[in-house]
Parts: structure tokens; sequence; C-alpha cells
């Protein structure tokens, strides 16, 4: 709290606040040049010792992402055959690095495409890996082109697969732990 000084010159009296060596401010109020670039330099080096692990991060939700837009893709496909009563593939398109859903329209073979309008594309840098069951049932006639199919069938069943999202080892290995 300020202090009240009486300041007394030959006969006058004047009323000031200020401390008991004057009116200047105390000695220790700012901070020196010293030692604003020592906290400048400190915080520069914890920033760059963390770079890494927020590049590893970044990469690990990109993953992240792509694994979670494909899942719900895949639940679309299943929610489908069942509510529609007919096949439905996934198919994975490598060349365009994204996926799509088509229903088997009719009992000769025509397929569909129920692919939901917002559809992106898996991320570069982002790898998938289908693998399926013995024996694969492949894709079908007109879905050839297609890298990978995933068939969903009436009763709520799908041929059994596996897909691994993930990142290239290399790019994986560059972000640290």
């Amino acid at each position: 709290s300020p202090r009240w000084v009486l300041m007394g010159s030959r006969g006058a009296t004047t009323l000031r606040t200020g401390n008991e060596r004057g009116f200047t401010p105390p000695h220790g109020a700012g901070f020196t040049l010293i030692e604003v670039v020592l906290i400048a330099t400190l915080i520069s080096i914890l920033l760059v010792a963390s770079l890494p692990r927020f590049h590893h991060t970044a990469q690990r939700l990109r993953v992240e992402q792509a694994a979670f837009g494909l899942a719900q893709l895949l639940r679309f496909s299943h929610e489908l055959s069942v509510t529609e009563g007919t096949d439905v593939i996934w198919a994975w398109q490598g060349v365009e690095r994204a996926s799509r859903v088509w229903e088997l329209a009719d009992d000769q073979g025509l397929w569909r495409d129920r692919s939901p309008s917002r559809r992106a594309a898996l991320a570069e840098g982002v790898s998938l890996a289908v693998g399926h069951g013995e024996p694969s049932l492949g894709c079908p006639e007109p879905l050839v082109a297609s890298s990978a199919c995933v068939h969903f069938f009436p009763d709520g069943t799908s041929e059994p697969t596996t897909l691994t999202v993930r990142l290239p080892v290399a790019a994986a290995d560059e972000g640290g732990p």
C-alpha cells in the first residue's frame, strides 16, 4: 500500500505518496535485459526439444482420423445391408485412396453406388492394408478395379476381413518416441 509522506521545504508543506527513498520506483520493479534474454533462450530450447513430439502426435492423429472414417463407412455398409436386405460391398480403391459402398441393385448383378456424398480420401502418408480370411470372395465383376472388397450380407454377417491403418515405417520412426 502507498505511504503518505509529508514533504516540507522552508515553510511549504506538500502531501505526496511514495516510498522511503523518494518518488522513484523500487529498484527491482522490472527485468534486466540479461534476465529477458535468458528466459527467451530457455523457452526456445524447450520448444525445440518438444517439436518432435508434436510432429509424432500430428501423425498419430492423422492415422486415428483415417481409421475412424473407414470404420464409419464399414458401419454404414453393414447397416445398409441389414436394413435393405441385400448384399453390400465396401470397396477400397487404392488409386483414388478412397473407399466406396456398393449395393446389389437387382438379381442380375447390377451394383448401385451408395457411397455417402462426403467421401474423404485417405490422408497422404497413411497406408491401408486389407487382409481377408480364407477363402476370400474377392471383388465382383464390375468392381474388379478396386484394390480390395469386403462383403456384407443381409443376415448381418460379413466376409472375415482385417483392415490395418498405419503410417509407413520410415515416417513413423522420424517422429521420435
